[in-house]
């Protein structure tokens, strides 16, 4: 009973933080520092309470700790090199060593009767859902021949972005990738952490600002490259759910 309570505190307390921080994320493209307080405040240190508990109850099988801890120390390490190197965003990386520091000790104990550790699962359903969605988009820019119009140099745009109407700035929350000049050239943004930070390249500032000097461009082009609507953190949230539900802990 004791162990259930503290368990549906933890999860309470990550969705608390992951939920508002996905929405953020997709309108605005920032997460509020104070949106990682229930994970921060409530469920890292029950995570820890609940596995001491469990620990001394004899619920966790003892040979496995090392193993459960070592899961979560590899996957803390690759979130925060994928961060290092911007192939995530800050709030992913945060949202990754989040799951790991509460999640560490679910799965292949007596509590649950499972063949995989928590967090060996979880990497794998975020890595599918993953490529689900890039392939998606992937796939429609082959599909409409757009990823072959870009230069060499910027074709990975095609596995990251796509084309759209400026009438869809209004709801798409993208980054716009390439800016436009008064005689309709074009120039490709830097793919780094500043681009995609910038409010002033979100979609949908540009389009409550589209009378301005420096937006009024984009309404006057057919289509320009936008960022992918999806954030990192919203696969990971999914899988964070799926892998909870898939080894039986809800």
């Amino acid at each position: 009973m004791i162990v259930t309570l503290l368990f549906l505190f933890v999860i309470g307390g990550v969705l608390l933080s992951l939920i508002p921080a996905c929405i953020s994320d997709f309108k605005s493209r920032r997460i509020p520092v104070g949106y990682w307080k229930p994970a921060a405040y409530v469920a890292i240190p029950v995570s820890f309470i609940m596995f001491v508990v469990r620990l001394i109850s004899g619920d966790v099988d003892i040979g496995l700790i090392a193993p459960m801890i070592m899961s979560a120390i590899i996957v803390i390490i690759i979130a925060l090199l994928c961060g290092y190197f911007e192939l995530f965003g800050g709030a992913d990386s945060i949202a990754i060593s989040i799951i790991a520091l509460t999640s560490f000790h679910f799965g292949k104990t007596t509590y649950v009767d499972d063949s995989m550790y928590f967090m060996t699962a979880f990497m794998g359903y975020f890595i599918l859902i993953s490529i689900v969605i890039y392939g998606l988009i992937i796939g429609k820019n082959i599909v409409s021949r757009a990823i072959f119009d870009l230069p060499p140099g910027h074709r990975i745009l095609g596995c990251i972005a796509t084309r759209i109407p400026f009438a869809w700035f209004k709801w798409y929350h993208g980054v716009v990738m390439e800016t436009v000049g008064e005689q309709g050239n074009r120039s490709f943004l830097p793919l780094n952490r500043s681009t995609f930070t910038s409010e002033r390249y979100l979609t949908t500032t540009i389009y409550a600002h589209q009378d301005e000097p420096w937006a009024i461009q984009y309404r006057n082009t057919d289509a320009v490259w936008v960022s992918c609507i999806v954030p990192f953190i919203i696969p990971i949230t999914i899988a964070y759910c799926i892998t909870l539900v898939a080894i039986g802990l809800l």
